[in-house]
């Protein structure tokens, strides 16, 4: 559903990189509320979160459910705390 929406509003700048399947949706409605609000109630729901990858050019929204998702940033592979 999520990645339909992204599509039906002409947005292609997006990465699926969860790491399980999903149920789907016998019946789910939008209803009274924005997009955005939508799909983050469904993203809630199911435990997916997402983030930005910033490109040169372009800025890609990443759908997340596990930290393997993420990449390394240089120089801070690991934090001490």
């Amino acid at each position: 559903i999520i990645k339909q929406v992204f599509r039906d509003l002409g947005f292609s700048d997006f990465e699926d990189t969860l790491s399980r399947p999903y149920r789907e949706w016998e019946y789910c409605v939008q209803y009274r509320e924005t997009s955005f609000d939508f799909v983050s109630r469904l993203m809630e729901q199911e435990g997916i979160y997402y983030f930005f990858r910033h490109e040169q050019g372009r800025h890609v929204l990443v759908l997340a459910d596990a930290y393997g998702a993420h990449a390394n940033v240089p120089g801070y592979a690991s934090v001490p705390y």
